[in-house]
């Protein structure tokens, strides 16, 4: 494959053993984004097939592979539905994709066999409730700044899949809003979400920085607002105790990302 092709490869924490997952450059193509189902048992990801002689993209699609096996399949049969970035729900009963046609974020019940699409432009997935019945995700809008686009937070809910329309929530508030928001984190409580926030009024930051929201009242609060960091990804411990956290410093010179 002309260009950089990659594997997708598992490591035992005991031995150290690598286990190749994926064959990927076989294939021409090239594997990323694994996630694991809760279970272990299977792995999602997708497979970039690529042109051999020009490099470029053909499609898109989210596989799963068998972890005992290592034998992969299609996670839709039609190859016509192309697809990315799987997410699984935390209990792995249903999985999120970002369609490429039409674009939004899919999610399939393995129960009930039922989908549903949200629409939204943005190409991320999003983050699943404790509980997988809420998807927090977000989408593009405009308002704030005249005609710039900008990032919102939309939070879905949904018993279950095909039955009715998924009640949504504006977690950023209106269009209009002077906000921000890039990423969110479910709290294991399910009720709080702590979101990367930047606020483009009069308290604007160059970063984001990171507020706790409480999804019964919708108010905010700070945890970590540093204006010499923008901070990112975000992942809560199980004791709700903790928050793990990307930062990037706008002051050092190393110019890299740090955890914190």
């Amino acid at each position: 494959v002309r260009g950089q092709s990659f594997e997708i490869w598992a490591m035992n924490l005991d031995d150290h053993q690598l286990i190749q997952v994926t064959n990927c450059t076989q294939a021409q193509g090239s594997c990323f984004d694994p996630a694991w189902r809760p279970d272990n048992r299977e792995i999602a990801y997708t497979r970039r097939d690529i042109d051999e002689t020009t490099g470029l993209t053909i499609s898109e699609h989210v596989w799963l592979v068998n972890f005992a096996t290592l034998e992969s399949q299609l996670l839709f049969d039609d190859v016509t539905v192309q697809s990315r970035a799987p997410e699984w729900s935390p209990v792995g009963e249903r999985i999120a994709v970002y369609f490429l046609n039409p674009q939004g974020v899919y999610i399939q019940d393995f129960r009930s066999g039922e989908g549903l699409l949200i629409p939204t432009q943005q190409g991320i997935v999003g983050t699943f409730s404790p509980d997988g019945n809420s998807l927090v995700y977000p989408v593009l809008v405009q308002g704030a700044l005249g005609p710039t686009y900008y990032t919102h937070l939309e939070l879905a809910r949904f018993e279950q899949l095909g039955v009715e329309e998924p009640e949504g929530l504006l977690v950023s508030g209106t269009r209009e809003a002077p906000i921000e928001d890039i990423v969110a984190a479910f709290n294991p409580d399910g009720q709080h979400l702590a979101i990367s926030r930047r606020y483009l009024d009069s308290n604007y930051t160059e970063g984001t920085q990171i507020y706790l929201l409480d999804l019964a009242t919708m108010e905010t609060e700070p945890l970590v607002v540093d204006a010499n960091y923008s901070h990112g990804t975000m992942q809560w411990s199980p004791d709700r105790s903790l928050l793990l956290m990307q930062r990037y410093n706008f002051q050092s010179s190393r110019n890299n990302t740090e955890i914190w």
